[in-house]
């Protein structure tokens, strides 16, 4: 088990949206596709599932030599976040839950309370505030089994003004989704998750010419380049 007070929350990414992250000292906030799936219907003969886009940034708890070794499905590099950083700004664990199970049919009936009737009221706000924060325990990422329970991931869940950013979009409106351009969706500095250099653990970068350049643009900035390491694999 991680000491708390060791504890790191990894972004992790390819080497330009790390450098632009830096840059901005903070991360902003995409739509990213998420689908919830429930145990076997007789109706549909199969699993049912809830196709969706949620606003967020996403981390994991994984430890740095995990990340270091490459293990991280999501991109290269990574950027390291100290713990009380990451809870002063209200991030938090995904919660997973299996598909065959109870909690997993209470919260198949939130879903359907979600779609039926809006988000009008207080219970809806919260089965919303759910819808955003779980996952499946399992599932396909790229027509492959995959266990996401491994992923330890934490999110940063933005309050977002609702009739610009709506806090959901289901997959029938992605006609919605298109209409924010390319990532990031929301660009607005109101809602970027700020960051200073004395937040940072670590900054993880693919291979020493990476490491090169961030030494070259923030040369000045010893916060920055002293936090900089080279994945395991690629140090020579």
């Amino acid at each position: 088990m991680k000491n708390i007070k060791e504890q790191t929350l990894f972004h992790a990414s390819n080497f330009e949206i790390i450098l632009a992250i830096l840059a901005d000292k903070g991360f902003k906030v995409s739509y990213c596709s998420e689908e919830i799936r429930h145990g076997f219907n007789r109706e549909f003969k199969g699993c049912i599932c809830y196709q969706y886009y949620i606003p967020m940034i996403s981390f994991t708890d994984m430890s740095l030599s995990s990340i270091l070794k490459g293990e991280s499905t999501y991109g290269d590099c990574a950027i390291g976040m100290n713990i009380d950083w990451a809870k002063n700004n209200g991030l938090n664990p995904v919660l997973y839950i299996e598909k065959d199970s109870r909690i997993s049919r209470s919260i198949w009936k939130l879903i359907d309370s979600i779609k039926r009737d809006g988000k009008s009221n207080k219970q809806d706000l919260a089965a919303t505030l759910l819808l955003q924060s779980i996952k499946n325990y399992e599932g396909q990422y790229k027509n492959r089994s995959k266990i996401y329970y491994d992923e330890r991931e934490w999110r940063y869940i933005p309050e977002l003004d609702g009739s610009a950013f709506p806090p959901y979009i289901d997959i029938d409106n992605c006609d919605q989704l298109v209409s924010f351009g390319k990532k990031p969706h929301i660009i607005d500095n109101a809602y970027l998750l700020s960051f200073t250099e004395k937040d940072i653990d670590y900054i993880i970068v693919d291979n020493r010419n990476q490491k090169n350049e961030l030494c070259e643009r923030f040369g000045q900035n010893i916060e920055i380049t002293k936090r900089i390491k080279v994945r395991k694999s690629c140090m020579f």
